[in-house]
């Protein structure tokens, strides 16, 4: 299942409703990936993905928005008491995936997968430049190649055929041996 062709504005809405509540949010993992790379998401893509700095006010706003939107909750994942990962799918079938961080001023983690660390610098998420991209003006990291570096690694440009599983390019991705 592919993404439908609605969803880059759909989600672009998203965002800038998010953003106008004061949120930190932008588009994160393959979805910024295509962006960047193609101009568009994935082809074999089948959700949007956000890196949103983790508050309660933001946790709060997405769920807001979900419900004014009537999306159908697909995931929810808490760990110590925080929400770490929110995913909505709505009646257009365009799959939300909200991946909040938690951090310093260096490094931001997560974990919304069961077992594992999701590791990266707050700059990413925090120190964002506007790029015009298929005609819309979407916050990206500004340092953006480094960025798909250190999520991708240095073939982030070579384009795969298929989507496999996302914890294979994952390469801030660590094993938290303490979370079972």
């Amino acid at each position: 299942m592919s993404l439908p062709d609605i969803a880059l504005h759909s989600s672009h809405n998203v965002l800038c409703a998010l953003k106008e509540k004061e949120i930190v949010i932008r588009y994160s993992d393959g979805s910024l990936l295509g962006l960047l790379r193609d101009g568009k998401f994935i082809e074999h893509d089948n959700d949007v993905d956000f890196d949103v700095l983790h508050s309660e006010s933001a946790v709060y706003e997405i769920k807001n928005l979900a419900i004014r939107s009537k999306w159908k909750k697909v995931r929810e994942v808490v760990y110590h008491n925080k929400v770490q990962q929110l995913t909505y799918i709505d009646g257009s079938n365009v799959i939300y995936d909200f991946i909040f961080w938690i951090g310093n001023n260096d490094v931001l983690f997560n974990f919304s997968e069961k077992g594992y660390i999701r590791l990266m610098q707050s700059h990413f998420l925090i120190s964002l430049v506007e790029k015009n991209i298929s005609g819309l003006q979407i916050d990206v990291p500004v340092l953006a190649i480094e960025w798909l570096e250190s999520r991708y690694g240095k073939a982030w440009n070579i384009p795969q055929c298929s989507k496999g599983d996302w914890k294979e390019d994952c390469t801030d991705l660590y094993v938290a041996w303490w979370y079972k």
